[in-house]
């Protein structure tokens, strides 16, 4: 991991209140839900690597990220761990997963979905936007908020790439894994989330600027959002 942008991030956390975050989060004249995306640059995402693969999208897969996650304060941080793993461990050209949720709902931009995602276990990724959620659901739940903004992204995906909500499916449901996790896992075996998707609006994506994704990463490393 590059500890240079770990202690950046960590550098961040003085005196951002969870006032200044809402400010942020409310910055939107949109009539309709709007989801804020921190951007690569803010979370210290490396530029991507050779290999990457373009694709076109026509479905979506939800993953987790495997490890419990108790204190969502370390997520920004863990993001970077993951992306230093893909990168360095597995080889891969770029963070697996195309957008990252963290415990309290905070969305993560990853890899450009202009291209294919990657994966340790044995189906094709191409046609999938890749969606982790951060946590391991075979021993902790997905929070509330978690799956809201889960839906969201998900919402703004089929509207986006013109894929319906039977198109949502798990990573368990392509390879011989737990991914993403009994608890989680059982929303999308029961049809709650597609159900979901298919019943609220689409939102808006909004990309936030580096100095506010700065900000926002701040509150969520320092516990006030």
């Amino acid at each position: 991991m590059d500890l240079t942008r770990r202690g950046f991030l960590i550098g961040l956390t003085a005196g951002v209140g969870a006032s200044a975050a809402r400010r942020i989060l409310g910055r939107s004249s949109l009539a309709r839900p709007t989801l804020h995306l921190i951007p690569r640059a803010a979370w210290g995402a490396a530029p991507p690597g050779p290999g990457l693969v373009p694709h076109t999208i026509d479905r979506a897969t939800i993953h987790h990220t495997g490890v419990v996650l108790a204190d969502n304060r370390r997520a920004p941080t863990r993001l970077l761990e993951w992306d230093a793993l893909h990168r360095h461990e597995r080889g891969w050209a770029d963070l697996a997963y195309h957008f990252v949720v963290d415990r309290n709902g905070h969305l993560y931009e990853g890899r450009d979905p202009a291209y294919r995602g990657d994966t340790a276990t044995s189906y094709d990724p191409a046609g999938r936007l890749l969606v982790a959620c951060e946590g391991s659901f075979s021993e902790q739940s997905p929070t509330r908020r978690q799956l809201d903004a889960l839906v969201g992204i998900l919402t703004w995906a089929a509207a986006s790439y013109g894929f319906t909500p039977t198109a949502i499916d798990g990573h368990r449901d392509l390879a011989a894994t737990d991914c993403p996790g009994d608890t989680l896992y059982a929303a999308i075996a029961d049809g709650t989330l597609p159900r979901r998707v298919a019943t609220v609006d689409a939102p808006h994506l909004r990309r936030l600027s580096l100095h506010d994704g700065h900000m926002l990463l701040a509150a969520i490393a320092d516990g006030t959002i």
